[in-house]
C-alpha cells in the first residue's frame, strides 16, 4: 500500500507488541505518581493548629499593654530617626545618606522644660507634616543676631523659639522662617542610639555669646543669663 494510506492495523506485529509494552510501562509510571491535592499528614495538621494557638494566646495576652504602649510613644518617650545634613556634625555626620537614631523625650515638650541649646524636634511652620530637628539658640525675650551677612538683630517674641541646625551652611531654620512658636515643639532629643559608635547622650551646647546678645526667659524665672542658673 502507498506510504499515505498505512493506518496502525497494518504494522508489525511486533511492533504492535513493542507499543503495548511501552503503554503498559507509561500507565505504571502515571500509577506510581502521587496524587496531588491529598491531605496533608495528621501530625503536620497538629502542629499548625498548635502554632495558631499559641499566635492567639501571645495575641490575647498583648492586646491590654497595646493603649500603654501607645501612651508612652505619645506621650512619655520614643526612637526616630533623622536624616539630612541641617544638624551635621551632630547628627549623620558619617555620610550624606546615614540616618542616625534618637531617643525622644516627648514630656519636655508638654512640660516645656527645655533650654538654650538644647536639639528639639518640631513641626514645620510652613509645613505641619513634616518634623524639624534643631536646636534652640534663643528663648522668648532673647535678642538675636540672625545668622547672615546683614547681622539683623530680632527680638524673639513671647511665647517663641529661635531655632537653628548646627550646619550653618545647609541648613532651614529661623534664619529664614522667624521665630517659632513653642507649641510646634514634640520632644527634646535627649540620647543617639545609632550608630553605635556614637551612642551617648545628645548634649546641650551653648549658643554663641556673640549672637544672643541678651537673655530673657529663664528657668529660674528671672532675667539672670541661664548659664549662670546651672
Amino acid at each position: 500500500a502507498p506510504a499515505s494510506q498505512l493506518s496502525c492495523s497494518s504494522l508489525h506485529p511486533c511492533l504492535k507488541s513493542t507499543r503495548r509494552s511501552h503503554a503498559g510501562r507509561i500507565r505504571t509510571r502515571l500509577d506510581a505518581q502521587p496524587l496531588t491535592g491529598r491531605r496533608p499528614p495528621v501530625h503536620q495538621n497538629k502542629m499548625l493548629h498548635e502554632a495558631l494557638a499559641v499566635a492567639a494566646d501571645v495575641t490575647k495576652r498583648a492586646v491590654p499593654f497595646v493603649p500603654l504602649f501607645l501612651g508612652i510613644h505619645d506621650y512619655v518617650a520614643s526612637i526616630s530617626y533623622v536624616s539630612g545634613r541641617s544638624m551635621q556634625p551632630t547628627f549623620n555626620g558619617n555620610s550624606n545618606g546615614s540616618c542616625d537614631a534618637l531617643l525622644l523625650n516627648k514630656l519636655s515638650a508638654s512640660r516645656r522644660t527645655y533650654e538654650r541649646g538644647d536639639v528639639i524636634v518640631l513641626r514645620s511652620p510652613s509645613d505641619p507634616a513634616e518634623l524639624l530637628t534643631k536646636r534652640v539658640i534663643g528663648m522668648e525675650g532673647d535678642l538675636v543676631y540672625m545668622r547672615n551677612a546683614s547681622r539683623e538683630v530680632v527680638q524673639v517674641p513671647r511665647g517663641h523659639l529661635w531655632v537653628e541646625g548646627d550646619n550653618r551652611y545647609n541648613s532651614n531654620d529661623s534664619n529664614a522662617f522667624g521665630a517659632v512658636a513653642e507649641g510646634l515643639v514634640q520632644a527634646r532629643v535627649d540620647f543617639k542610639l545609632w550608630p553605635l559608635s556614637e551612642v551617648g547622650v545628645v548634649k546641650r551646647k551653648e549658643p554663641p555669646r556673640d549672637r544672643v546678645v541678651q537673655m530673657g526667659k529663664t528657668t529660674a524665672g528671672n532675667n539672670t543669663p541661664w548659664w549662670l542658673n546651672k
